[in-house]
């Protein structure tokens, strides 16, 4: 009994149909990933804007206020000084509460300034020796050092390209907080850390402090984010968004790992500036190499 063989026939049409039908989806999946890459460009861009507008307000608004601040804390005294022993008492501690409001502002606006400061002054790149950042760091901290008792250590530090200024200010900003945040019960040791992983250089600086819970590895980076009261800890919050502000104008990113009672490690890279390849005609290597 012979099989029946169904044949079926396309034409040419047909063919070319079959042939377009993939073209058009692709054509069609490129055009809306240049939408949306088109979209989020713009999205980038007024990200950007706005951005520079809060650094220009940061920056004007605490220009400004220093000057009223100034005559406040300063006519203060003048007022101290003119009534003399008719000074009330109470009106007395009521105008040192005025100076010190006046004063605990001042630094908080100069801290604001440092802060916009650290996102839109001009940015050198040059070859620097990360040994000497933080030499000039410990230099800037040595009475707290001393006044502390801490030991300081370092790993061999790499050098890399960027803004020497910055960089110290790195090194100082979170070596300050690690002097800050010390543990009472035992001798603060601080450790300047660099190691490779993964074929960049990871830097840190290293302690055995108070810590923060996990939970807040993130917060504490934000301005004006303080996880203690005033009357524990001193300060605005500001050091570690200016750290943050700068390991990310040099292209890399910052983080902390810590828990509470064992210390802190503030950890960084710089991005592109630290690859050993040449930079800008610069070749980039560990000191001591």
């Amino acid at each position: 009994m012979a099989e029946s063989v169904n044949v079926l026939v396309v034409g040419k049409d047909q063919v070319d149909q079959m042939a377009i039908r993939p073209q058009r989806a692709h054509d069609e999946l490129e055009r809306r990933v240049r939408e949306r890459t088109a979209e989020l460009e713009r999205a980038n861009q007024e990200l950007r804007r706005r951005n520079a507008e809060l650094d220009e307000f940061a920056y004007v608004a605490s220009h400004d206020l220093q000057e009223p601040l100034r005559k406040l804390s300063a006519f203060s005294d003048l007022l101290a000084r003119d009534l003399g022993p008719e000074l009330p008492e109470q009106a007395r501690r009521d105008l040192e509460f005025i100076k010190d409001a006046a004063r605990r502002m001042q630094v908080l606006v100069q801290d604001l300034l440092a802060l916009s400061r650290a996102g839109k002054n001009a940015m050198k790149r040059e070859r620097v020796r990360l040994d000497a950042c933080a030499d000039r760091a410990m230099e800037m901290l040595s009475a707290r050092v001393e006044e502390a008792s801490a030991e300081i250590t370092r790993d061999e530090l790499p050098e890399v390209v960027g803004d020497p200024t910055m960089l110290t200010q790195l090194y100082q900003n979170l070596v300050g907080n690690s002097l800050k945040f010390v543990d009472p019960h035992r001798r603060p040791v601080i450790q300047l850390t660099a190691e490779r992983v993964r074929g960049e250089w990871v830097l840190g600086v290293k302690d055995n402090g108070i810590g923060i819970k996990p939970e807040y590895a993130q917060q504490v980076f934000a301005p004006f984010k303080r996880l203690h009261g005033r009357d524990e800890y001193e300060g605005t919050g500001i050091g570690l968004a200016i750290c943050r502000k700068t390991v990310e104008r040099h292209g890399g990113r910052i983080w902390v790992e810590s828990e509470p009672g064992r210390g802190a490690h503030f950890r960084f890279t710089l991005g592109d500036t630290m690859e050993t390849e040449s930079c800008e005609g610069i070749t980039i290597r560990p000191t001591g190499s």
